[in-house]
């Protein structure tokens, strides 16, 4: 997971994506229109906490997700507990997980089910799909090499844009 860019999508609301909404103030929103960066979030882990992540946001590279006194929002401050989470599987072996507070253990991230580009913390013991996310890959590589002794590198965004990379003969890395 660690450095790895994600879309984190809502079970409840399908299309809804948790999103920076601009870097005035850290509004966070669940969002259904157009991709843009603003909704695409890097783990960074927690280096005194293993499990926890910091989620800081891609576009605006110095915004972290931020559980502030149990409310939800992303400011570019120093790094504190407050902006360590943890993914949590929702049992039902479904790819789903609740973004939960390391520092507020009870705290997990919603998306109510009245309102959809409203997301919020949620302290209470009742559980739903409103407090369910799916992470998503920014990208999709595939590697193969059944192209006449070549290597053919195909990445996917989540636009559904691809990037072909033929005869990678000279590159450094592993494939």
């Amino acid at each position: 997971l660690a450095k790895n860019q994600f879309l984190f999508y809502n079970k409840y609301h399908k299309n809804s994506r948790l999103t920076l909404k601009d870097d005035d103030w850290g509004g966070m929103i669940g969002y259904n229109g157009a991709y843009y960066r603003g909704q695409i979030w890097i783990l960074e882990p927690g280096w005194r906490t293993p499990g926890c992540y910091y989620l800081t946001n891609e576009k605006w590279t110095d915004w972290r997700m931020t559980n502030s006194n149990h409310k939800l929002g992303a400011w570019n401050t120093k790094i504190e507990d407050k902006q360590l989470w943890k993914f949590i599987p929702s049992g039902k072996n479904d790819d789903y997980f609740y973004i939960s507070s390391c520092k507020y253990e009870k705290d997990r991230v919603v998306n109510p089910a009245k309102k959809q580009s409203e997301v919020k913390i949620w302290g209470g013991d009742a559980f739903s799909d409103a407090q369910l996310w799916r992470m998503v890959p920014r990208f999709n590589v595939t590697v193969s090499t059944e192209y006449s002794g070549s290597t053919r590198v195909d990445i996917w965004n989540q636009q559904g844009k691809e990037w072909e990379l033929d005869n990678l003969m000279d590159c450094t890395g592993i494939l």
